[in-house]
């Protein structure tokens, strides 16, 4: 073999294994994409960003949360996405701030087709009140469409005193 078909065949296997390791490690561009998407979705929550969260959101996508309310109990809602974000605009207006991170995220991708799993920390302070400290799962459903990664569907929960997520494992 020709020194130069040599190199040329390393350079191939250097590459193949890079970019096997890199998919391994979370690394695809798709993948990448729908962790942007994601993050602006989570950084938008913190500010009630309309502009951002209309954007992330597909316009007929649906928003269903499920929360213990202390005087009501269980409390199950479907939303739209102009009446989530009217929700959250008037959520955010007793707080004097309200900041998400994200404590841990799994990825899943099929095609043009995405589910994420997110465990947020909510730090939250209601006007006149103490911060709390709090957690979410929030599970997101994307779709590619136009080349573009946008959220079709969001579940999300408030974790339960008996079942802490941070015990939650995603790979």
């Amino acid at each position: 073999m020709k020194m130069g078909n040599l190199l040329i065949l390393g350079f191939a296997l250097v590459c193949s294994a890079l970019g096997t390791a890199a998919q391994r490690a979370g690394g695809s561009s798709e993948e990448g994409a729908i962790r942007n998407v994601t993050a602006d979705y989570v950084a938008a929550l913190s500010g009630a960003d309309r502009a951002v969260l209309e954007r992330v959101f597909l316009p007929k996508a649906t928003i269903t949360g499920m929360w213990t309310d202390p005087q009501k109990g269980v409390q199950l809602e479907t939303l739209s996405v102009p009446d989530f974000l009217a929700w959250l605009e008037g959520v955010q207006q007793r707080f004097e701030y309200m900041h998400f991170s994200v404590v841990k995220s799994e990825v899943r991708q099929y095609k043009d087709m995405a589910h994420v799993r997110l465990v947020l920390e909510v730090r939250e302070k209601e006007k006149g009140k103490p911060e709390e400290v709090l957690h979410s799962l929030d599970q997101l459903h994307l779709f590619r469409h136009n080349g573009q990664w946008r959220i079709a569907g969001l579940a999300w929960t408030m974790e339960a005193p008996d079942a802490p997520l941070a015990k939650l494992r995603l790979r």
